[in-house]
């Protein structure tokens, strides 16, 4: 082999090891990570507090239950309040775009302009506060800025502000009866003139009729019926006050209530009123809570059925073949 091969192999092989050597380090430096708040647990939040120049709101833990307190202290969905907990412990400083005050306006991050967060835990401790600026050069990245620090820092990831800033009404927890069919045994509809039930079968893991008779049902109609009212969400809910008779709903005297009976014999009655008509809505309300929801026609229509909707028909006797007599004989 000739000296100049020999140096042309040897100046390869340096290429390999040094491309070998980032490829191993790369992954190893692209994982460690800066928190921005190293020392926040969601565990101890007890209050978010959101405020930018339109929407306003402080979301605050009441006896494990979260609220809306400028909402007349109505639940909070606690999923994107999870979500919005879970995206404040992996903010990080890794990218730091500019220490100098007079910058923090041009990235929208100073109070003025930035939507402020400030989360809190027992005795009103802060464990994180920070700002949200304006998106970063790609849209998808955020400028963010610690509140006790002149670092602007840009996020990586989805757009970080639509997270935190919108309109109280959509942090409100819609869903009005969540549950798991599993869980339910029996459940009972009754109006002013009718009532019925029916049972589930967790062996088959099926349904049917057993008062005020037993029968099949039409497990189509059945199966949206059940889906629908387990999972049954509100478009708009508000709290019952005392100047707010449960007449104007319709509610002190319900067209129908539905009972779910659970297999641990818990139950919730679910009322439902009259019609909104200026939105076609249902007026709703779970018994023995204050809160009054709107649902719309098309879900309500899925549950509120009748006995003669559910029942499957009954299958048509048949007949016996006629006997038949020979030609010919007597």
């Amino acid at each position: 082999m000739s000296f100049k091969k020999t140096i042309i192999l040897i100046i390869v092989l340096c290429i390999l090891l040094g491309i070998a050597y980032f490829l191993n380090r790369s992954p190893q430096k692209a994982t460690e990570k800066h928190p921005l708040f190293p020392e926040f647990d969601a565990e101890k939040v007890t209050a978010i507090r959101l405020n930018g120049q339109t929407n306003k709101l402080t979301l605050s833990k009441m006896d494990d239950q979260w609220v809306a307190l400028e909402e007349d202290e109505l639940p909070a969905d606690k999923d994107q309040i999870n979500q919005v907990l879970q995206t404040v412990s992996e903010l990080n400083r890794d990218d730091l775009i500019s220490k100098n005050p007079s910058k923090q306006e041009i990235f929208q991050v100073d109070p003025n302009a930035g939507f402020e967060v400030e989360i809190t835990g027992e005795e009103d401790k802060i464990l994180a506060h920070f700002y949200i600026g304006k998106n970063g050069p790609d849209f998808m990245s955020t400028y963010v800025r610690k509140g006790d620090s002149d670092e602007v820092i840009l996020y990586k990831g989805f757009h970080l502000k639509s997270r935190f800033d919108k309109p109280a009404d959509t942090w409100l927890d819609k869903f009005i009866l969540l549950m798991q069919e599993e869980d339910i045994d029996r459940i009972e509809f009754k109006r002013a003139d009718s009532f019925f039930s029916l049972v589930k079968d967790h062996e088959s893991g099926t349904w049917r009729l057993d008062m005020p008779e037993e029968a099949e049902v039409k497990e189509s109609i059945v199966k949206d019926l059940t889906q629908t009212l387990f999972n049954l969400r509100a478009s708009k809910l508000q709290r019952q006050k005392p100047d707010l008779e449960l007449e104007e709903f319709g509610l002190d005297h319900p067209s129908s209530t539905i009972t779910i009976i659970k297999t641990d014999e818990t139950s919730r009655t679910l009322l439902i009123g009259k019609q909104d008509e200026k939105t076609d809505q249902y007026f709703v309300k779970v018994e023995d809570l204050d809160i009054i929801y709107s649902v719309g026609q098309f879900s309500v229509e899925k549950i509120d059925k009748t006995l003669q909707e559910v029942k499957a028909e009954a299958p048509a006797p048949q007949e016996e073949p006629s006997e038949i007599t020979p030609q010919g004989s007597s």
